[in-house]
């Protein structure tokens, strides 16, 4: 399985993070970088799933980690394009 890639671009204040590949367990707050943007600051985040394949059990639980580290930071975070077939 390769391994997770996400790409963070800013458009107006907020972070996109630009997922591919599929979402699986310890990969959310590491790869997407989610720790290291909330540490800068950078609390508006918009995970953009449409290059995701594959979303199992553990990548919503990492999701919802990641949604979990953000709020507790005072940050938004949301997800953008998940496809219907990431399940």
């Amino acid at each position: 399985m390769p391994s997770l890639k996400a790409i963070a671009r800013e458009v107006g204040g907020v972070t996109i993070l630009d997922v591919n590949d599929p979402i699986a367990l310890g990969e959310s707050s590491t790869l997407f970088g989610i720790r290291e943007l909330t540490g800068n600051d950078r609390t508006k985040i918009i995970l953009n799933l449409r290059d995701v394949s594959a979303i199992g059990s553990a990548g919503i639980g990492e999701l919802v980690r990641a949604y979990i580290l953000v709020k507790s930071r005072g940050g938004e975070i949301e997800v953008a394009e998940p496809d219907e077939k990431s399940s």
